[in-house]
Order: structure tokens, then sequence, then C-alpha cells
């Protein structure tokens, strides 16, 4: 399944800081049964490669990708690792000749200013990282940049959290948002797989209510 249907299903990316690849299964198997089929990993070395690599094989309903790439050989060690798609804080030519190298990887470059997101635009991207936007500027932002891009679909990342997420899943132009809250490191270090299902469970419930209404 492309991403853009998974985002049209639950527009909703949980961003994740996983220490121990051990529990990379478990926590991918707690989102699945919230409802939930994709989740990025934040970029902390090899041992991000191999939770990656844990979900991948063992976890295929779950589509796993990663956060905070800023070279080209961790981009491809994450491809290696099964890694459908990657996000990064910026962008450099060398990420996106990489990029261009997986066409079956999504890429979401990160932009903060309105002329980097033309650039990536102008280098072919259509599916950007926007973020942190509460701090940038918020909801007024997000609308600037639609406003201005109107062909391009931002992942809102940064800041969003369940109190304001419905606020940017409503705006024009958003595909997805980063959702850090739904699996967050008190509950990973108690490995509470039952709270962070049930807290998958409650972000769909209430994004999925949002797109309806």
């Amino acid at each position: 399944m492309p991403l853009d249907a998974h985002f049209a299903r639950v527009p909703l990316i949980p961003e994740v800081s996983l220490p121990d690849p051990l529990d990379a299964v478990p926590l991918a198997r707690a989102l699945s049964a919230g409802g939930l089929s994709l989740v990025e990993l934040r970029w902390h070395g090899a041992d991000t490669l191999a939770a990656i690599r844990a979900i991948a094989t063992q976890c295929p309903q779950m589509v796993v990708g990663i956060g905070g790439v800023i070279d080209a050989a961790t981009y491809t060690h994450a491809v290696e690792a099964g890694a459908r798609f990657i996000s990064s804080p910026g962008s450099t030519p060398s990420l996106q000749a990489v990029a261009r190298s997986h066409a079956g990887v999504l890429y979401l470059p990160g932009v903060a200013t309105i002329s980097e997101a033309m650039a990536v635009r102008e280098a072919g991207f259509s599916r950007v990282r926007l973020g942190p936007v509460p701090i940038q500027g918020g909801v007024a932002q997000v609308a600037t940049f639609h406003q201005a891009l109107p062909d391009l679909r931002f992942i809102v990342s940064g800041g969003v959290d369940a109190l304001n997420a419905d606020s940017f899943i409503a705006q024009e132009g958003v595909a997805a948002i980063g959702a850090g809250w739904i699996a967050t490191g008190d509950h990973l270090q108690r490995r509470d797989w039952a709270w962070i299902e049930d807290n998958a469970a409650a972000a769909r419930e209430a994004l999925a209510d949002c797109r309806a209404g």
C-alpha cells in the first residue's frame, strides 16, 4: 500500500525514540493493535537499524520509517534494514540524490521556511516535513505554506500533541502529523504496551472523527 493510502486512512505517524531495539517488535504490535500502521523511529545509531530490521521482518503489517537522518550513508543503511520512509531535519543535494536512487522509499525532507519548501519542490519532492510548527507559527504557518505551495503535502511535526492535533490535521495540504505523544519515554521504559495500544486507539479515533467532521 502506498504511504499516501496509509495517510488517507489514519493521518498519524507515531514518532518514537526507542532506546532498546528488543522493544521494537512489542512496540509495533501495540501500535498495530491500536489501529495504527506506521511508526517512525528516531535515529540513534546502529541500534535503530536493528529495531527497523526487527519490525520489517517480524511485523510486516507495520510500515516502519526513520527520522533524523542527516547523511546519505545512514539513508542507505536504513533502506537496507527495511525502512519504507525516511525523514531528515533539513535537506542536502546528497540526501536528495540518494533518495532518488531508492524510488520505492518515501523521502520527507525537512523544511522550516517557504524558501526551503520551494527548493525541495524544485528538486522534485512533493511530500515534505514541516516543523516545529507551533514554535514557528502554528496553524497559521501551515495555512501560509499551503497557500504559497498548494501542490505540496505536509507532514506536520514538532510540538503537535493530543490537544492541538485536530487543528493541524484539519488544514488543507496536511497529509499527516507526527504523533510524539503516543509512545512516550516513560511508558517505553516501563514497557507498558497496553497503555501505548490504548493511546494509539484513542488518537486514531479522535483524528478519524476530525476528518469525518
